[in-house]
């Protein structure tokens, strides 16, 4: 999990998908699908755009290429903002939870 200033962020697999759930306190403000699980993916919650709100990137490598996948939060659900092929490198880690 991953909590920044307004909300709390968990990343799990839901069958063959992965979702990322939007928690205040003991209530949840919204579960969004953010792609197919993949098991070699790097996901992260971190605030990509500085507006306080931790949004969700997915990192995974096909062949020699580093893909990404960003997911905007506006504090209580997530919007894709961004997918493709990167060399950047993200430093927070989000724990991932495994259904």
């Amino acid at each position: 999990m991953c909590s920044s200033d307004l909300e709390l962020v968990r990343i799990e697999r839901v069958g063959d998908d992965a979702w990322a759930s939007v928690w205040s306190g003991e209530n949840l403000l919204s579960s969004t699908r953010v792609g197919a699980w993949r098991d070699d993916a790097v996901l992260e919650a971190i605030d990509v755009n500085g507006d306080g709100k931790a949004d969700v990137v997915r990192r995974w490598a096909e062949g020699p290429e580093e893909h990404a996948q960003v997911w905007l939060s506006d504090g209580r659900a997530f919007d894709e903002g961004w997918a493709g092929v990167t060399g950047n490198t993200c430093v927070a880690q989000a724990e991932v939870a495994k259904r």
